[in-house]
């Protein structure tokens, strides 16, 4: 596993409306996708915000389906957080999911 710098994740941040600091997850979904490209080397779908299956971004092929999901959380991700993914993932008969997290 291969962690990244904080000075880099402060690239992230911003100032939401009440003047509070909060991580960008568009910013971290565009990573993200770069991220996949790079370890598989195609371009991956990624989903609207709405009726997205519970997933962010997917790849399927003629063998296997894939499925990334991103939680730009800093704080441990509790198995509720995860599970609607892999409820749909499991109705899907997705191969490999894929999560990415802060």
């Amino acid at each position: 596993m291969r962690k990244l710098k904080e000075s880099y994740w402060n690239k992230f941040i911003q100032l939401d409306i009440k003047q509070k600091f909060k991580r960008n997850g568009i910013l971290f979904e565009d990573l993200v996708e770069c991220l996949l490209k790079i370890k598989y080397g195609c371009e991956w779908i990624r989903t609207s915000k709405s009726h997205d299956n519970n997933r962010d971004f997917y790849l399927t092929t003629s063998e296997f389906s894939y499925w990334a999901e991103c939680k730009n959380y800093k704080d441990v991700i509790a198995l509720d957080t995860i599970a609607p993914t892999l409820v749909m993932a499991q109705i899907f008969e997705v191969n490999k999911i894929i999560f990415f997290s802060y």
